[in-house]
């Protein structure tokens, strides 16, 4: 997979790709998460490629960011309530949806 694809800068992708530049797994999915262009299911697959294809390591902690043991394990549930979140939106139970939260009945979920 051309993990570059997903750098907004084409600039940037360019330098990279012409180094030959190699990414690290908390790269790779950092690049695809930022991407503006990509879509949900682009997304979700360049991380189930990344979980597939390259090794797993920790998520340091920083500024915004809580340690995490590992990255695999992290993407796998991002998509997983990534994928819910979705369905809640596309079901047919009535709700409302306000900045980034779903409201059913009162209560915010």
């Amino acid at each position: 997979m051309n993990i570059c694809r997903f750098i907004n800068s084409k600039d940037i992708r360019k330098h990279l790709e012409d180094l030959k530049y190699e990414f690290n797994a908390l790269e790779a999915s950092w690049l695809v998460y930022q991407c503006k262009d990509a879509t949900l299911d682009e997304r979700h697959k360049a991380w189930k490629w990344i979980i597939d294809n390259m090794p797993d390591m920790e998520v340091p902690k920083r500024s915004m960011c809580i340690y995490r043991e590992s990255l695999h394990d992290t993407l796998r549930q991002y998509i997983s309530m990534e994928d819910n979140l979705v369905a809640r939106f596309c079901s047919s139970e009535e709700g409302v949806f306000t900045i980034g939260r779903y409201c059913n009945g009162g209560d915010v979920v």
